[in-house]
This record gives structure tokens, sequence and C-alpha cells, in this order.
């Protein structure tokens, strides 16, 4: 069961002689759903009877569960199922880290290519050929990085499409992106 923090209420009598009194436990904080707390619980379900006198459930799926519950586990007409929303700062995050990763994969792209025109240049530049040779085993590293790294900002580039086409279809604010 999704629980928060225990606590028991104390009630200290100013008379020294009389004792003190603890209430009944409560739950207190912490009684939520997020990637931190409460990951063991897969959906929160509520059974009630409607006006008709059927009996309705209603599954509200936890998106930080270990071990999520698929929508077909539980079905029928009598099953609703809802999915929790994600909240302003989660979406802030995932754009801003995504956004973040591709300005340093393209700072260091830029950075690459300058270092393969130094090189480049160095190289043109050296009669020795054991020199050129060195050159240019450091040129074709800095080429296979420069690879890497172009096929890197590609990705970061999908995931913010990714990011910005779940936002939309989640019916997320465009100002949460921003």
């Amino acid at each position: 069961a999704m629980r928060g923090l225990d606590v028991v209420p104390v009630h200290v009598p100013t008379d020294m002689n009389e004792r003190p009194v603890f209430l009944p436990i409560r739950s207190g904080p912490k009684k939520k759903l997020t990637a931190s707390d409460n990951t063991h619980v897969s959906a929160i379900g509520v059974l009630y009877e409607t006006p008709d006198l059927a009996l309705q459930l209603d599954l509200f799926h936890n998106r930080h569960a270990l071990v999520p519950l698929t929508f077909g586990e539980l079905g029928g007409s009598a099953v609703r199922h809802f999915v929790m929303r994600e909240d302003e700062g989660e979406w802030r995050g995932r754009i801003t880290e995504a956004r973040q990763g591709l300005a340093r994969a393209q700072m260091f792209q830029e950075a690459l290519h300058s270092r393969i025109n130094g090189l480049s240049t160095d190289f043109l530049s050296r009669d020795d050929p054991a020199q050129r040779r060195v050159i240019g085993m450091d040129r074709q590293k800095a080429a296979a990085e420069l690879d890497r790294v172009t096929k890197e900002i590609a990705q970061f580039k999908k995931a913010i499409a990714d990011i910005e086409e779940d936002a939309r279809r989640a019916g997320v604010p465009p100002g949460w992106l921003r």
C-alpha cells in the first residue's frame, strides 16, 4: 500500500503529574508517487458503486513504478485507466537536459573542426615523414571523434523532437518547454 511517513501525534499535558496521550497513527508527508517515493506501487485502484448499483474500478497508473501494471492486465467495461500527468518541472528538466547535451556536443564539434584544421595545416607544413605520420594519425583520431560527435548531435536533436512531440500529445502547455 502507498504510505507516507507515519505520524503519531502526542498530547503532552502541562501538568507533569498527568501522562501523555498518544493519539491514533495517521499518514504524514511523502504520501506521493514520484521517481523516488513509492516506486513499488504500480497503480492505485478505487473500487466504488455507481448510482445504478454497478461496480466500477478506476485505476491510476504510477508512471514511476518499477514494475508497471499494463492496461491489458485489468480490463473490461467496468475498469477505467488513468495515467499520472507529469508536472512542469519534469518537462522542463527533460528538455533542458537534452538541450544542454546538444549545446555541449556542438561546442565539442566546433573544437574538433578547429583541431582538424590546425592538424591539416601542420601536416602540410612538415617535411619530415615521421612527424607527418604522427600528425596524420592525430588528425584521423580527431576525424573519428568528429564522426562520433556528429552522430551524438543527431541523437540529441531527435531526443528534443521526441520530447516536443510527446509534450504535444500529452497536452503540455508550450511554455513548459521554453
